[in-house]
């Protein structure tokens, strides 16, 4: 069991190094609670290896509680809590995600207006792998989703499309890299088409 104290909206990645288990093919699954004791995800990952969960914004500030339940033997592991970079967005201003280590999501915001429609243009991948995007509304509810995907010697770019953004306000994107991946670097650029 271990502990961490996190503050509301903020994102973590678990990531897990030096794994093993008494017996071969051991695993154990992930829980982690809200400071009420309540779960804040249940089996949120299982670990057999060297492997990283992500976690969901944290809804509430306080002492969050990790619990490993091993299925069949008993496990040692190592335990990394590491917080999502954080950064911002603007109209046609170049940004970039670079991991500062292995496993390290980011946190990108980005102000928008009810109708606005744009793109999120990333482009020299050099993190090799599927990079999940998560994109949410002002509120805190899921907008949408999308997978960039880089390879070796790859170029180019990978756009997502915001169709007619829905509410006025600061809206979050979060890049999920890979587990266990090479950190890497992505550019971002945000462009908004003129509202007539």
């Amino acid at each position: 069991t271990f502990s961490f104290y996190g503050s509301t909206g903020q994102g973590f990645t678990l990531s897990f190094s030096g794994v093993s288990f008494t017996s071969s093919g051991g695993n154990a699954d992930v829980t982690v609670a809200l400071p009420n004791g309540a779960a804040l995800l249940t089996s949120i990952c299982t670990v057999s290896s060297n492997t990283s969960c992500v976690l969901p914004y944290l809804p509430t500030t306080g002492i969050y509680t990790v619990t490993l339940t091993a299925a069949t033997s008993s496990a040692t592991v190592n335990l990394a809590l590491v917080p999502d970079l954080f950064g911002s967005l603007a109209a046609n201003t170049l940004a970039k995600f670079v991991e500062a280590t292995t496993d390290q999501a980011a946190t990108f915001t980005f102000a928008g207006s009810a109708g606005q429609s744009g793109q999120l243009i990333l482009s020299a991948d050099s993190i090799y792998g599927n990079t999940a995007i998560q994109i949410f509304r002002p509120d805190g509810s899921f907008l949408q989703s999308a997978t960039v995907t880089a390879s070796v010697g790859a170029v180019g770019s990978n756009i997502i499309t915001l169709s007619k953004l829905p509410l006025n306000g600061t809206y979050v994107m979060r890049l999920i890299p890979p587990t266990r991946n090479a950190a890497g670097s992505i550019n971002i650029l945000m462009t908004q088409d003129v509202m007539g």
